[in-house]
């Protein structure tokens, strides 16, 4: 594909996601994504009702242009057929989001609809399987056999719902996204390359709006760019893991995984649903502690160093995940306990 055409559809996705995002609250009025705050100070405290059209800007205007990257090359790649898979399950997992941000579907109806998705879409591309786990830090191959499907699909949903779950802040989920777009532009498969270049114009315009509260991702959007990730780096991996090892991509995605599971553990110890809202999220302690302003910085920082590190030197892999958990564990041990120590203060 010619520097002319592809630079089209970058400026084309851009202007389709800044047209989309400008007049994000009418259409979203139309389309009933509107996101209401809570009026007796419940989980939603924004201060209005905001539009939930981020993951709808990014999403559509990446799927009308992103096919014609592909019907442009000549020739036309061989390995479609496994793009338009991912297409479709991205597409799917981004229409229960739209769904629910329109009806709140019931957590447990709607894990059971991603998982049977999921499942179909793996069964059927052999490409979005992983079939062996390689980290850079060990000289061990592991392999998964007959639990690969399994392990891929539950990875999958797993991320779907854990990026989600870690979308309560403006920018938080958006920018996690824009630096696993940024690594995948140079580690992901190179078919991908294209697509991810459109990708990252739509998420910056997203970005702005959202930090300035202009509009929110929804769950179309959480859950439609961590399918979207989630399948471009099991994509890349499977197809060049020397490329892109194991333990990147643990990298990408350890946050927000590692945050989730403590919170349904936590809940289920409580005796409450592991699928109930809550504001115990690490970014709600981070903000609690020092103001988004700031908490934002330290939560993408607590990604994106480790990523770096690792991206210096292969060397440094093991270091760089040991990091990043310890970053995590010492994030939330010190945003809680000054966050317990102020209310007992308060308290006394």
């Amino acid at each position: 594909m010619s520097h002319i055409i592809l630079n089209g559809l970058i400026l084309l996705a851009f202007g389709l996601t800044l047209l989309l995002s400008h007049f994000g609250e009418p259409i979203a009025t139309v389309l009933r994504v509107i996101d209401y705050p809570d009026v007796t100070g419940g989980r939603k405290r924004h201060s209005r009702p905001t539009p939930l059209m981020g993951g709808i800007a990014v999403l559509v205007s990446l799927f009308l242009t992103a096919p014609i990257a592909f019907w442009a090359s000549d020739p036309v790649p061989a390995q479609i057929g496994d793009v338009a898979a991912m297409a479709l399950l991205i597409a799917v997992f981004a229409l229960i989001g739209f769904i629910d941000d329109r009806e709140e579907l019931s957590p447990k109806i709607r894990l059971v609809i991603m998982l049977l998705c999921a499942a179909f879409a793996v069964n059927n591309q052999p490409s979005l399987t992983v079939q062996f786990l390689h980290f850079e830090f060990s000289d061990r191959v592991f392999i998964l056999g007959g639990w690969g499907a399994v392990f891929t699909v539950l990875s999958l949903v797993g991320l779907a719902n854990a990026v989600n779950m870690a979308d309560g802040k403006n920018g938080l989920v958006i920018g996690m996204a824009i630096i696993w777009n940024a690594v995948l532009l140079f580690y992901g498969a190179p078919i991908l390359l294209p697509v991810l270049m459109v990708s990252l114009a739509c998420l910056i315009v997203v970005f702005i709006y959202n930090l300035r509260g202009k509009l929110f991702l929804g769950d179309t959007g959480s859950f439609g760019l961590a399918c979207f990730f989630g399948t471009v780096a099991i994509y890349s991996y499977t197809h060049n893991f020397t490329r892109l090892p194991a333990d990147m991509i643990v990298l990408f995605f350890m946050v927000p995984v590692v945050d989730c599971l403590r919170l349904m553990v936590a809940r289920v110890l409580r005796g409450s649903s592991p699928f109930s809202a809550g504001r115990d999220h690490l970014h709600h302690h981070i903000a609690a502690r020092m103001g988004w302003t700031k908490g934002l910085f330290v939560y993408q920082s607590i990604i994106a160093v480790p990523i770096a590190l690792h991206l210096l030197s292969s060397d440094f892999a093991l270091l760089a995940v040991l990091l990043q958990f310890t970053g995590y564990c010492f994030t939330l041990s010190l945003c809680a306990y000054a966050g317990r120590g102020a209310a007992s203060d308060a308290a006394a």
